[in-house]
């Protein structure tokens, strides 16, 4: 007798939201994951209604995903991340969760226009990512951006933005060999 997977109630009423909210802006569920892919070619705007190994229930992360970088394959946030707006909720009655598994589409849809806006083009982009200074890749925005202008064909300012990568790594080493000298 094989075994046949259930989906959880509270995995349905995330999809039933997002199937409501999200599709008809443009998002495609990934499978049949808790996963929505917002596609612009060559970016990625990712909803992910994230779940918790300590109880069921939803987080929202709501990010940009650049399509240049080959050596990382797997889905990852460039931009963004957990929603600040909403925290986890736990699932306690099908009503409740329903209730807020739509507010999270609802933010999510938010977040989205708020990234398309944004990105609305590979020049918002590498000023943006030139400009930023609460990344936690500071390496990775500048590699981005000299990508970005790169593609723009403005030369001089890739040049700048992968030579701002390039320092940002060599300061990660001079601290590592510091601190590996001194202790």
């Amino acid at each position: 007798m094989a075994l046949v997977a259930s989906t959880e109630a509270h995995t349905k009423l995330l999809t039933q939201a997002a199937r409501q909210v999200l599709r008809p802006i443009g998002l495609a569920q990934r499978g049949r994951s808790r996963s929505w892919i917002d596609d612009h070619g060559w970016w990625l705007c990712l909803v992910d209604f994230d779940s918790s190994s300590f109880a069921k229930g939803s987080y929202v992360n709501v990010a940009a995903m650049w399509l240049w970088d080959d050596e990382d394959a797997s889905f990852h946030y460039d931009v963004g991340g957990r929603v600040d707006d909403v925290a986890f909720v736990e699932f306690e009655t099908p009503e409740q969760f329903a209730a807020a598994a739509r507010r999270f589409a609802e933010v999510a849809a938010r977040a989205v226009t708020g990234y398309r806006q944004l990105f609305s083009g590979l020049r918002a982009v590498a000023e943006f990512l030139e400009a930023r200074t609460d990344g936690g890749n500071p390496h990775r925005d500048a590699a981005s951006a000299g990508i970005a202008w790169g593609m723009l064909g403005e030369m001089a300012k890739a040049e700048q933005a992968f030579e701002k990568a390039h320092h940002i790594i060599e300061g990660y080493w001079r601290d590592l060999v510091r601190e590996a000298g001194s202790g």
